[in-house]
């Protein structure tokens, strides 16, 4: 009788056995990686809307209203539109992208939001239509920012 509740339990207790592939977390902490914080709640939703008619075709410019202030040392003005290539929640690895972006010839501005994100604003608009231009540009013209966004300052 044991022998065979034995060798019914044994499938079971194999397919409950599984490995799971686990991202490292020094993956955030990497100066050579450009690489955005996982996402986490925001107070609205993201929207989606298509581009304006003169924007590179790169289908959807993805936006959130959020709000922000520049981060401690910025001196650049807070702008009503910019454009995130990348979001952290450790203040060293969002200042190690600006420093990347800045030796490339950016004006980069770091900004924090209510939850302590940090976002990295490679330019910033007063106005709406050329800031969803831009994403397309830049996303088009640098791989490595085909996750860039539109954050929409709500004041």
């Amino acid at each position: 009788m044991n022998k065979y509740a034995l060798i019914l339990l044994l499938p079971a207790i194999m397919m409950g056995c599984s490995t799971q592939k686990r991202v490292p977390q020094s993956a955030y902490s990497t100066a050579g990686t450009i690489a955005s914080a996982p996402a986490t709640p925001q107070p609205s939703a993201a929207v989606t809307t298509p581009q304006s008619a003169s924007a590179p075709a790169t289908g959807e410019v993805t936006s959130r209203s959020e709000r922000v202030s520049l981060a401690d040392g910025e001196s650049n003005p807070l702008q009503n539109f910019n454009i995130i290539v990348g979001s952290f929640s450790v203040y060293n690895n969002a200042l190690n992208l600006k420093s990347r972006l800045t030796a490339q010839g950016y004006n980069p501005t770091l900004l924090k939001n209510e939850q302590g994100m940090f976002r990295v604003c490679i330019m910033g608009f007063n106005e709406e239509a050329p800031a969803r231009s831009q994403v397309g540009t830049i996303k088009n013209r640098f791989p490595e920012f085909s996750d860039a966004w539109l954050l929409i300052v709500r004041r």
